[in-house]
């Protein structure tokens, strides 16, 4: 289930979550208003290699981590 939400927003298959997926994933859902700021800051909080992006791993961390997250 995971491996297809991630995917979701992993539309290019590079394996990770861009910025600009992130920007993308906002805008089919409607929030044409998302800034760059505010994706980088969703994205700083979980990368936690640092490399601007979010993996699999870290992407899975986020479930794994918190129980809110999860009752969704």
């Amino acid at each position: 289930m995971l491996t297809r939400l991630f995917k979701r927003f992993d539309v290019d298959d590079t394996g990770f979550i861009s910025k600009q997926n992130l920007i993308d994933a906002f805008q089919r859902l409607g929030r044409t208003n998302i800034t760059l700021e505010q994706v980088t800051q969703m994205i700083s909080v979980h990368d936690i290699a640092k490399d601007g992006q979010v993996s699999f791993s870290e992407f899975k961390k986020i479930f794994d981590e918190d129980q809110e997250v999860t009752t969704l």
